[in-house]
């Protein structure tokens, strides 16, 4: 039976159902719904930019790729940083990479004794004079301890990409921050976060590409 994925994900937002059994008639079809989110809006351009950015950053042995996220986005951004963190391993070349939130002891010291929405903002500050770019994943783009580090560190003049879905958040309105976006209205985080994860391994692979090429 063909189904018209588009017709059937716009019916789902005017319905605003919450469930998605008009949609998800297969996982074939749940893997198409995320093909149509894809195609509404092109990240070509910052996609292949965040590539360069890494590739050239990884030329200077002082250079952090930092990233950072929330509940399940907390989770991309380690598997990002893990992933970065193998490339010497896969290429010999390497990228130095450091998840934020994988430091459990100091961010939760530091969101105990300050405040959570500060924690990452302060792990940062140690790394101010650094050349280092921030890459955060952010499903609703409002997080504020992910705004806090992105307001951080773009003043200090740093390179920030951000990984959002949704609406795009506060974080999308952010100018000087690229926006890697997936819009969806139905505000569904287990797709935005899959292509979240799917986006982050398509850029280690272009990245392993690069290097093996030298």
């Amino acid at each position: 039976m063909h189904v018209d994925l588009k017709k059937l994900y716009q019916q789902k937002i005017r319905a605003r159902v919450t469930d998605y059994n008009i949609l998800m008639l297969s996982f074939s079809e749940y893997i198409s719904s995320q093909n149509y989110i894809i195609e509404r809006n092109d990240n070509t351009f910052i996609i292949e930019d965040l590539i360069e950015c890494i590739w050239n950053l990884s030329r200077d042995p002082s250079s952090v790729v930092f990233t950072a996220g929330n509940g399940g986005s907390a989770s991309t951004a380690e598997h990002f940083s893990a992933d970065l963190g193998q490339m010497e391993n896969r290429t010999g070349h390497e990228v130095r990479s450091i998840c934020l939130n994988s430091q459990m002891a100091l961010n939760s010291a530091l969101a105990n004794d300050l405040n959570y929405e500060n924690a990452i903002t302060t792990q940062l500050s140690s790394f101010k004079n650094f050349n280092y770019i921030l890459v955060v994943f952010s499903a609703s783009g409002n997080s504020k301890n992910v705004l806090n580090a992105i307001k951080f560190s773009l003043k200090r003049n740093k390179k920030v990409y951000c990984f959002v879905g949704f609406d795009g958040g506060e974080i999308a309105s952010i100018k000087e921050a690229k926006a890697l976006y997936f819009p969806d209205e139905n505000k569904n985080y287990g797709i935005v976060e899959n292509l979240h994860l799917t986006l982050s391994h398509y850029i280690v692979d272009r990245l392993v590409e690069k290097f093996k090429e030298i």
